[in-house]
C-alpha cells in the first residue's frame, strides 16, 4: 500500500455514493407510499361524497312519498265527493 490517503479517499467516496443511493431509494419509496395514501384518501372522500348525495336524494324521495301518503289519508278522510275532488286536483 503505497498511498493510504488514496484508499481512504476511495473508501470515503464509495461510502458517500452508497449512502446517496440508499437515501434516494428510501425517498422514492416514501414518495410512492405518500402518493398511494393520497390516492386512497381521495377515493374514499369521493365515495363518501357520492354516498351522502345518494342518501340525500333517497331522503328527498322518502319525504315526497310521505307527503303523498298524507294527501291520500286526507282524501280518504274527506266525507263528500266534492271535497275529495278538490284535494285530488293539483294546485
Amino acid at each position: 500500500m503505497a498511498n493510504s490517503g488514496l484508499w481512504v479517499g476511495v473508501l470515503t467516496a464509495l461510502t458517500a455514493l452508497g449512502a446517496s443511493w440508499m437515501t434516494a431509494r428510501a425517498t422514492s419509496r416514501a414518495a410512492l407510499a405518500q402518493a398511494r395514501t393520497t390516492a386512497t384518501a381521495q377515493a374514499l372522500r369521493e365515495q363518501r361524497d357520492r354516498r351522502r348525495s345518494t342518501y340525500r336524494e333517497m331522503m328527498n324521495c322518502a319525504h315526497a312519498f310521505n307527503e303523498v301518503t298524507w294527501q291520500i289519508n286526507d282524501v280518504d278522510a274527506a266525507r263528500d265527493r266534492e271535497t275529495k275532488d278538490q284535494l285530488l286536483t293539483p294546485a
